[in-house]
């Protein structure tokens, strides 16, 4: 099936592959829904190989002492349960999300969607995706969150799967404790007090009720680039239904990771990572953030994203996203790569080389040109892919 979207009701789904080893990104990109009150606005969700790997609350447990009132709805339906940014604890507000990029290519395809308002002040409240073949079957997904243009405060993002298990790398952790408002089911902190510039988490999925047929050994993994982030790993609680619960069950704690940025007034920051669903052994070899220069003033806005990632076909890709509100002297960008000297404009770009370190495709949209070393290629400035294969 290809990629949807609706854009009415502020919900789209970034597909590739065949079933049954397809991967779908689907993101609910706004929270101005009628008879949908949940705070969950740019959350999203994979399914992999037939499983849910990042599945939504769903319908609130509305059994506990005071039903729809209670507790443990308002943490169901509130931010914080979901895989979003929440700026100062807030719970979000009621916005329209628009799409700003809609970009399906073959082995590369972008979306991009802002929601201002979510929160009081923010006006930049925008995810962007980017869906990427490494095969016919395995994928890894480019998230790219930035928010800010508001008040002073902190942002976190919550980052969890499915029930399972977590492992995490490049963090060094340490038991801490957390404050919260009431409703907020967070326990059992640790803080990272050494964090290494590229640190993993990886979930593997615990088949608990026996609902996923097809995948096998799978693990959701985050490969994350954030700059000047405070790391935490703790436990969501999961309600259980209403039907466990009258079986005496107490619901699940789910493995969690927040990470969390403090700006000031008007500041923008991204929260960078790739999510990586697999089986049995990742495909990703290595992946590292480059520098992305604005060529006008010499200056590496954080806001714009280049990453470099090695996989197991023996091949390289360059991705770059570009934030599209920088001033428009600011567009252009250089990128330093252990293959030479790139620039472009294009707001999003895929290069794929080989290990010989030969170029074998160009994926890129909204812009006017990529250039690598002495060739220039023109892109079309809008959501339609150009394609260059070599």
């Amino acid at each position: 099936m290809d990629s949807i979207r609706k854009d009415e009701y502020q919900i789209a789904v970034l597909r590739t592959g065949e079933n049954p080893d397809a991967t779908e990104v689907w993101i609910n990109f706004g929270t101005n829904k009628i008879s949908h009150s949940h705070g969950d606005g740019m959350n999203i969700g994979i399914y992999f190989q037939d499983a849910d790997l990042m599945p939504d609350n769903g319908y609130p447990n509305v059994s506990y002492g005071g039903g729809w009132n209670s507790d443990v709805v308002r943490w169901f339906t509130g931010t914080a349960s979901h895989n979003v940014v929440a700026f100062n604890n807030q719970r979000q507000s009621r916005a329209n999300g628009t799409i700003t990029l809609w970009s399906q290519g073959d082995v590369f395809k972008v979306f991009r969607a802002n929601a201002p308002g979510t929160f009081s002040g923010v006006q930049k409240y925008e995810r962007s995706l980017a869906l990427v073949n490494i095969n016919k079957t395995s994928t890894y997904i480019v998230d790219v969150f930035r928010v800010g243009d508001g008040p002073e405060g902190s942002y976190e993002k919550y980052n969890r799967s499915n029930i399972g298990d977590l492992t995490v790398t490049g963090l060094t952790l340490t038991d801490t404790e957390r404050e919260y408002p009431q409703a907020i089911y967070l326990s059992n902190f640790q803080k990272s007090i050494e964090t290494e510039d590229v640190w993993t988490a990886d979930w593997f999925l615990n088949n608990y009720f026996n609902v996923i047929k097809y995948g096998y050994a799978l693990h959701l993994k985050m490969i994350d680039f954030t700059r000047d982030e405070q790391v935490f790993t703790c436990d969501t609680w999961l309600p259980p239904s209403m039907t466990l619960k009258s079986q005496g069950h107490e619901g699940f704690q789910l493995p969690t990771v927040v990470t969390e940025r403090t700006v000031e007034q008007g500041e923008t920051v991204a929260f960078v990572s790739i999510l990586e669903p697999y089986t049995k052994e990742s495909k990703i070899l290595e992946a590292k953030r480059l520098d992305c220069i604005s060529i006008a003033d010499n200056k590496d806005y954080e806001v714009n994203v280049a990453l470099e990632v090695k996989t197991k076909n023996s091949y390289t890709d360059v991705i770059v996203l570009l934030d599209c509100d920088v001033d428009e002297d600011l567009t252009d960008v250089r990128i330093y790569t252990e293959r030479g000297v790139i620039e472009t404009n294009a707001q999003s770009l895929l290069l794929r080389y080989d290990d010989n370190d030969v170029l074998k495709l160009i994926r890129a949209s909204k812009g006017d040109y990529v250039k690598i070393g002495d060739m220039v290629y023109n892109i079309e400035d809008c959501d339609d892919v150009t394609e260059y294969d070599f």
